[in-house]
């Protein structure tokens, strides 16, 4: 089964922008920044396909032409991936033509060849650009090994092209990747198989791995998991979206990255009974990614590990409820728009006319985790209520605002006093029961009356004030 969501793990997966430089994947389409700074005159660009072939043989193994490099290749791959370009033969040529300077050693060589022979073009041309990729960033960290070879799954239940690895799996099963630690194995997850790792043989220069085959789950080979979802406030059992995913293996890259996929496999749904109680079986060894989301709680997600022939009992999984008003016995406040003011200096001057502290919130339009925490978060009339003491604005990739106050991640939001000074400081995307307790501490720190309720969700120990991150002790050699 082919699913075309986003893996949720990661939902926050990363897509390799050079050699050293890994990114985060973001489909959402912007948003109007408050705070915006002009655009960098764009490069030039290569003006047709064989330009760019010739920019990806070009660049090859220059780490500081990384960002060409797999402009080309992300371009090239792009195309080859499309279902509707009638040029797709034409592509796949001009990258065939230069399989010599590409590809490798011999070995990869004879791989190219014998696809090309077979009339299989296209895979021919992506298999090649997967080595290009992995030959380049070899050579740019100096280091590492390149590696090739064909994956099976043995029941043929599940295509190849679905098994989660650090790199795509293309049909037919050809894969091509560049590894870091030749001690550690590359590995193959799926769920409903054996977990695969394949030890890389101690030899120098490229390596053909041959075909390497996922199994499916034996007797005593596979996991069951358990545990009991309850609610807190009203029961969202009939709307409880409750899901296991198999994780990706540990990377082995040179980076420590993954290759960006376009499709994963769809995560499996937990039966929940009437009472909340669940039961997975013939569950694949190792971890998994479990959420719980119901819309009307705050969503649940941890990282499980099983281990083969083994329960796995979580126990009982809270779902917190959102509704902060169920724990004051008030009715919700009415919410309205976020009132962001335009501009930091806008902001600045409005603070100081009314002797208010600020909060600053260093964003981006890309980033997903920053439109989540205004949707779910920002959004909600308590957490509303509370902030109302603070001057609220945005600064997307505001370089000046980042280095004054220092940019964490995005989002990164700063509570500055009313001196002007950073009083406290949240990082990522955070439940609105959690945020209310970065709200509360900001208050405490920035010498700021609290909210009536907030302070009472507080007695009651339903929001807490954020422990302070530990410092780690400085390492002398």
């Amino acid at each position: 089964m082919r699913s075309g969501t986003l893996y949720h793990a990661g939902a926050w997966f990363m897509a390799i922008l050079g050699s050293a430089a890994w990114t985060s994947l973001s489909m959402a389409q912007p948003t109007g920044p408050a705070t915006t700074k002009p655009a960098a005159p764009a490069a030039p660009q290569p003006a047709s396909e064989a330009d760019w072939v010739a920019s990806l043989v070009g660049n090859l193994g220059n780490r500081s032409k990384s960002r060409e490099f797999f402009g080309a290749y992300s371009t090239l791959m792009a195309k080859l991936d499309s279902v509707d370009d009638s040029n797709l033969g034409e592509t796949a040529q001009l990258v065939l033509a230069r399989t010599r300077e590409l590809a490798g050693g011999p070995q990869a060589q004879a791989a190219i060849a014998g696809l090309a022979k077979e009339k299989n073009m296209v895979l021919a041309a992506r298999l090649l650009l997967q080595l290009a990729r992995a030959n380049s960033t070899v050579q740019g960290f100096g280091k590492g090994r390149v590696v090739f070879g064909k994956l099976k799954v043995a029941d043929k239940r599940m295509e190849p092209e679905m098994v989660l690895a650090q790199m795509v799996i293309l049909p037919e099963g050809w894969f091509a990747t560049e590894i870091g630690d030749t001690t550690r194995p590359l590995g193959f997850r799926a769920a409903g198989y054996v977990p695969l790792d394949v030890k890389i043989p101690e030899k120098k220069g490229e390596m053909d791995l041959g075909t390497v085959v996922l199994q499916p789950l034996g007797k005593g080979q596979a996991a069951t998991l358990r545990g009991k979802v309850v609610f807190e406030g009203p029961s969202g059992l009939e709307v409880l979206k409750a899901t296991i995913s198999v994780q990706v293996p540990p990377a082995n890259s040179l980076s420590g990255g993954y290759s960006p996929r376009k499709m994963w496999p769809a995560p499996v749904n937990l039966e929940v009974g009437k009472d909340g109680a669940f039961v997975v079986e013939n569950t694949t060894p190792g971890e998994h990614f479990l959420s719980l989301q119901t819309g009307k709680h705050e969503d649940l997600s941890q990282i499980v590990s099983v281990k083969a022939g083994a329960t796995e009992d979580l126990g009982t999984l809270t779902l917190r409820t959102t509704d902060l008003g169920y724990h004051l016995k008030k009715e919700t406040p009415k919410a309205g728009k976020i009132p962001w003011e335009k501009d930091i200096a806008t902001a600045r001057k409005r603070a100081l006319a009314e002797g208010k502290p600020m909060m600053i919130m260093m964003t981006a339009t890309w980033c997903g985790p920053c439109k989540m925490l205004e949707a779910k978060t920002l959004s909600d009339p308590w957490v509303q209520q509370f902030l109302q003491g603070f001057v609220l604005v945005k600064a997307y990739e505001d370089k000046e605002v980042e280095k004054e106050y220092g940019l964490t991640g995005y989002p990164t939001l700063v509570f500055v006093d009313k001196k002007g000074q950073a009083a406290h400081k949240s990082v990522g995307y955070q439940p609105i029961g959690t945020f209310s307790g970065q709200v509360l501490q900001a208050c405490l720190k920035a010498g700021v009356t609290v909210d009536a309720d907030l302070k009472s969700l507080a007695d009651k120990k339903v929001v807490k004030v954020p422990s302070e991150p530990k410092k780690s002790p400085v390492k002398l050699n």
